[in-house]
């Protein structure tokens, strides 16, 4: 649902983030203010699709087109190939979206 309060994002990123879990929330900052996330996330627990993740990624507006997506998908790209053994990334893009469509 769409402005989720403080307290579910609490909660949400607390369970990502226990031990076990095979998620991989970051975040970027440029002068102490997040202006952007990603993450991996599991797309199941069938063995079928193991080695597969989804790939999430968000940049503020106004730093769109200064390098921070480019190197949040770098990060999870370098995370996936060199330590999480991910061989397939899912990551799904509305088609009016441009600069989600040029990254």
């Amino acid at each position: 649902m769409p402005y989720a309060d403080a307290e579910a994002w609490r909660v949400w990123l607390t369970d990502i983030c226990a031990p076990g879990k095979h998620d991989l929330p970051l975040v970027t900052e440029l002068n102490r203010e997040v202006v952007g996330s990603s993450g991996l996330h599991p797309v199941g627990a069938a063995m079928r699709r193991r080695h597969v993740m989804a790939f999430g990624i968000a940049v503020e507006p106004q730093v769109q087109g200064q390098g921070v997506g480019s190197a949040l998908m770098l990060a999870m790209c370098e995370y996936a190939d060199r330590w999480a053994g991910v061989l397939r990334l899912e990551l799904s893009a509305f088609t009016d979206n441009a600069v989600a469509l040029r990254l």
